[in-house]
């Protein structure tokens, strides 16, 4: 890919953590020299790799240089993964320049001009890092897209409420109300009624009709 169209935090970071890496594991970050007689002066050191501190750094940094490689010559290997790669861009570098910082303030004694040189580095990553995540146009994921598994699912429906309990007194559940009476018989099998069938036989006899 042409050097002209990378995104300005691809031509921080790629440079940046070569060079880190380079300075990191070819020259001394701590150095102590002293004057032997009959010898002249002889200095030992470590290496930016020294400590655990320094392991990590060297770790992230060649993380952080292969995944700028891909993404500058083999895009569509870091397309393929489905992965958000601006945030692991980003991610990477902030985790790059926050143990540059943590390795010069760990190895304070002896101090040679090759770990300024990584200081200096380091805050240019982490400049790169703010270049990456604001090219990115990505979002942090929420507090709810990570407690529930990245909310790739559709929401379980929400079950029907259950019934009301019946309502219940001091001795138990209260009885079902007793059906309505049957409707009241007519007036032929009524007592009382003077004008029914059964109740005027006891009266005066039938008028006999004239011949």
């Amino acid at each position: 890919m042409d050097w002209a169209n990378w995104s300005m935090s691809r031509k921080i970071l790629l440079p940046a953590s070569a060079l880190l890496l380079i300075f990191m594991s070819f020259f001394d970050w701590q150095q102590r020299c002293a004057d032997i007689p009959t010898i002249g002066t002889r200095c030992i050191g470590v290496s930016g790799w020294h400590g655990t501190a320094g392991v990590i750094l060297g770790l992230l940094a060649l993380v952080l240089l292969v995944w700028e490689l891909l993404g500058a010559f083999a895009p569509d290997v870091t397309k393929n993964m489905n992965l958000p790669e601006g945030l692991i861009g980003a991610g990477v570098a902030g985790l790059v320049a926050i143990f540059v910082l943590i390795k010069f303030l760990s190895a304070n004694e002896f101090r040679h001009w090759p770990e300024w040189i990584g200081l200096l580095l380091g805050i240019a990553i982490a400049a790169g890092a703010w270049f990456r995540f604001s090219e990115s146009g990505e979002a942090l994921p929420s507090r709810a897209t990570m407690m529930g598994g990245g909310g790739g699912g559709a929401a379980a429906p929400t079950p029907p409420a259950a019934p009301e309990p019946p309502v219940t007194g001091g001795m138990g559940t209260t009885p079902p109300a007793p059906p309505p009476p049957p409707p009241a018989a007519g007036g032929d099998m009524g007592g009382g009624g003077g004008g029914g069938s059964m109740g005027g036989s006891s009266g005066r006899p039938e008028d006999t009709p004239p011949a």
